[in-house]
């Protein structure tokens, strides 16, 4: 792939990327504006991101740390010339040596330092880009790296922007339904997300390793990003807006159903070693405001399932790939360290379906399933958050309706998912060719 990225460096832009020539700049804008507007409306003040503690917000967290890094990828988007991209990776690696080395904490364990990689490979391909931009390079490859570097720029300032909005949403729903899900998941007999997080406990060279996976979440995305581009035939949606959109419809869902997840809500105490309280009520509880809101659906299922549906229509391989990915997420997601209830997964199916939907490049063929699919999606996720607000003791009560329903709906999804593939590539149910 490298060899065929550095014959194309002269190559005109596909009609993708001319759209992200504009694309680009709105989301830039917005990723600074919108925060702003929120954070004004909810605390009057305006806001402004505190680039003095920038690395170690960025460096520190890994999964924030996985996000940055990928700027390197779109780097290798921009298609740079073969002895450019030798000389950024060389840099590179000298940087990320020493961001491992002297830049984390030095009593961090190194298997934590290298979920936290990627700072070094992060600023060279930021330097790589604007490289490519001013350095005597055709104009398509200018354009083509004028567009990533300002995405490039969104990605560094995104968990400022997310902090914000979260931090005002958590504002405005001082109360927590927690105990709701609690109880649904306990429906089941047993808690599966308990389950999960204390085997995962038990056993922490594999709780390691998946997060390894998991926080890698945003490198997973812009890999799925670069082959959106490069395999334009058989990806039939826009990857990128469908990021953008399912992180912005979902903050309304969070609104309705606020909730912090099972290891905020249990504490230390019983979380995740348990044994778990027995005497659990079904009640709204005060909430600090430090606690994010962001439960139901997964956004991070709904980012890998995005991203899995793009390419899974590429090849085999791909499909297989990033299938693994999926379920690893599926899991990881319930370690003691994240704490999303088992129910929260449910709905992430059809709402990233909704972000399909809405992104996919529209035709006489798909107008059908993409309204459908839309339809489906959101409104089958107001009802699930509107039912467990409203009406979770009762379904708690009651699983045998919850449940069967739960997979009906998932499974709804799935095939109103392969209609909308099918009607936009033109092929019998969207299967995987190659």
């Amino acid at each position: 792939m490298l060899r065929n990225l550095f014959a194309s460096h002269s190559q005109e832009l596909s009609s993708r990327e001319k759209q992200l020539l504009s694309l680009s700049w709105i989301l830039l804008l917005a990723a600074v504006v919108c925060p702003t507007l929120v954070r004004l409306y909810a605390f009057q003040t305006w806001w402004v991101p505190d680039f003095t503690v920038f690395f170690r917000v960025i460096g520190m967290d890994p999964m924030n740390a996985s996000g940055f890094s990928s700027i390197f990828v779109l780097y290798l988007m921009a298609r740079p010339e073969r002895r450019a991209f030798w000389g950024v990776f060389s840099l590179a690696v000298v940087l990320e040596l020493g961001y491992l080395i002297f830049f984390l904490p030095s009593d961090m364990a190194w298997s934590l330092r290298l979920i936290s990689s990627g700072g070094g490979f992060a600023i060279a391909g930021l330097f790589g880009l604007f490289l490519q931009m001013f350095w005597n390079s055709p104009p398509p490859a200018r354009q083509r790296a004028a567009y990533l570097l300002r995405l490039s720029v969104m990605l560094a300032i995104y968990p400022f922007t997310s902090a914000a909005t979260l931090g005002a949403l958590s504002q405005a729903t001082p109360y927590i339904y927690d105990s709701y899900a609690f109880l649904i998941d306990g429906s089941l007999g047993f808690q599966p997300a308990f389950e999960v997080a204390k085997f995962l406990a038990e056993h922490p060279t594999l709780d390691l390793v998946l997060s390894a996976f998991y926080t890698r979440l945003p490198l997973w995305v812009a890999v799925g990003f670069f082959l959106n581009l490069v395999y334009e035939d058989r990806c039939y949606f826009n990857l990128l807006l469908a990021y953008i959109v399912a992180g912005i419809i979902v903050m309304g869902f969070y609104y309705v159903l606020p909730m912090v997840g099972i290891d905020d809500y249990l504490g230390s105490k019983y979380w995740p070693l348990g044994p778990l309280p027995q005497d659990v009520e079904a009640k709204l509880i005060l909430a600090p405001p430090e606690l994010p809101r962001s439960c139901m659906p997964s956004m991070h299922v709904c980012w890998i399932l995005l991203t899995f549906f793009c390419v899974r229509r590429i090849s085999r391989t791909y499909s297989l790939c990033f299938g693994f990915l999926v379920a690893v997420t599926l899991v990881s997601a319930m370690a003691g360290s994240v704490g999303h209830y088992f129910i929260d997964f449910f709905p992430s199916v059809p709402y990233a379906l909704a972000c399909q939907a809405l992104t996919t490049y529209a035709s006489k063929e798909n107008k059908t399933w993409r309204v459908v699919g839309v339809a489906y999606g959101l409104g089958a996720n107001l009802i699930m958050v509107s039912a467990i607000r409203f009406f979770g003791p009762w379904l708690a009560q009651n699983p045998w309706l919850v449940w069967p329903s739960l997979a009906l709906m998932v499974a709804v999804a799935l095939y109103l998912e392969s209609k909308l593939a099918a009607s936009s590539l033109g092929v019998a149910e969207g299967a995987p060719t190659g």
